[in-house]
């Protein structure tokens, strides 16, 4: 691994509920928080988890935050993250599912931001709980 810490530009919605957050130069990073201090943290935890699962040491080049065009209720932020933390994080080996949902449903989690991989893995935690 060549460097430890990380920066990467995040945009940041205000929604009505709280925030909703993505990230331009990481495809699938979507998180949210009730607040900023919320939204932030859950920025660093899921940026870290899919840098070292997806991306292992091959990590896409961060954008120039100023050159991030925002609007309405957005506003950019960097994110850090420390990879040697991220990984000690990272359960276990992850593994790449292919599933198929309805359209209209995948729609409606992007427009929330909603992590589907997070949401899967939750699913499948709570589903074998019952088992």
């Amino acid at each position: 691994m060549k460097e430890r810490y990380l920066v990467y530009p995040a945009i940041f919605e205000k929604d009505g509920q709280g925030y909703v957050v993505n990230f331009p130069d990481i495809p699938n990073a979507f998180t949210e928080g009730d607040n900023l201090k919320q939204a932030l943290i859950r920025a660093s935890e899921v940026l870290g988890s899919i840098l070292i699962v997806d991306y292992r040491d091959a990590y896409p080049t961060a954008s120039d935050i100023s050159q991030i065009k925002v609007q309405g209720q957005q506003a950019v932020y960097p994110v850090e993250v420390d990879l040697v933390q991220a990984r000690e994080q990272t359960k276990s080996l992850s593994v790449k599912k292919n599933t198929t949902i309805p359209a209209d449903l995948a729609r409606r989690a992007e427009a929330q931001g909603i992590n589907f991989s997070q949401t899967l893995t939750e699913a499948l935690e709570e589903k074998l709980k019952v088992c």
